[in-house]
């Protein structure tokens, strides 16, 4: 019950974070139930196994959000919500792919409000592979046919948010950059994106690209 719980839920959160791309040997997630409290079994009482999902996924979120935002040398979290997809799978890996532009990370840490290189990203991400899908609770068959597609998006419909202010919808839109960036330097950015095409939504959660990063990464062996 709990691994059939659990698997969606990594697929939504921990599955959607990334520092620099790259997935660790530890990389692990574990979840366990002892039954000592004697409490009512989640198979018998649906209600509760709901409750329960919820709570975890809570849980499960903030956690992969602080995650993200203790990346070596991160100094802004960066939050990027999908909408508007053909699916949530084609939301997910639009918002992970924006999260992991290394251009958008040096954007972010630059407090550059530069709408083009989110939309470069949005055009380069692909549908991830099956079994990820899969563990994600998608169907086998369906899972194998969306694998490794594109994401859809109508850049004429295309609209992109960053914190709060407009900056694109099928045209880019005047803003007050300035103040735009200013906004981005409170330690969190939130990015918003409409792709147009459906009714899939998705979120990730990353950092940006400092040059304490490298330094971190090349001064020590692991």
């Amino acid at each position: 019950m709990l691994h059939r719980l659990l698997r969606p839920i990594v697929a939504r959160t921990w599955n959607q974070i990334s520092v620099d791309g790259d997935q660790s040997t530890n990389d692990t997630v574990l979840l366990a139930a002892s039954g000592a409290s004697g409490s009512v079994s989640l198979e018998s009482d649906p209600a509760a196994a709901a409750a329960f999902a919820g709570t975890l996924e809570a849980v499960a979120r903030s956690l992969a959000r602080q995650q993200a935002a203790d990346g070596e040398g991160a100094a802004t979290l960066i939050t990027c919500a999908v909408s508007g997809a053909r699916d949530d799978a084609g939301a997910r890996a639009a918002a992970r792919e924006v999260i992991g532009s290394d251009l958008v990370k040096a954007a972010v840490h630059g407090a550059d409000p530069n709408w083009g290189r989110i939309a470069m990203a949005l055009g380069n991400a692909n549908v991830a592979r099956a079994e990820i899908l899969e563990a994600a609770g998608l169907e086998p068959a369906w899972a194998r046919d969306r694998s490794g597609q594109p994401v859809e998006l109508d850049p004429d419909r295309l609209q992109i948010d960053i914190e709060g202010v407009p900056v694109f919808a099928g045209v880019p839109l005047d803003f007050d950059e300035a103040a735009l960036s200013q906004q981005m330097r409170g330690g969190e950015v939130l990015i918003r994106v409409d792709l147009g095409v459906g009714a899939g939504s998705g979120e990730a959660f990353g950092c940006d690209l400092t040059e304490q990063y490298v330094i971190e990464n090349s001064e020590y062996s692991t």
